[in-house]
This record gives structure tokens, sequence and C-alpha cells, in this order.
């Protein structure tokens, strides 16, 4: 594989990965402000 085709490649994959990492990160977010038992989950671990 061409050094420039695998850079992309492993630039693609990081790039999705940190696009799904910020989407649980987004819901997790809403969850905790949506959901009463989260929130008191939350609010008793802190």
């Amino acid at each position: 594989m061409k050094k420039r085709t695998f850079t992309i490649a492993l630039i693609c994959v990081i790039g999705i990965c940190l696009a799904l990492t910020a989407a649980h990160f987004i819901w997790a977010v809403y969850a905790y402000r949506h959901c009463s038992i989260i929130y008191f989950i939350g609010k008793e671990l802190w």
C-alpha cells in the first residue's frame, strides 16, 4: 500500500472514531439532562 493511501485511510478511521465518540458524548449529556433516573444516579455518585 502506498504511504499516501495508508495516511488517508488512517485519517478516515480516526475521523470516524472521533465522530462516534463525540456522538456518544452528546447522547450521554442529552440523556443525563432528560432522564431523571440517570440524573439522580449521577447526582448521588458526584
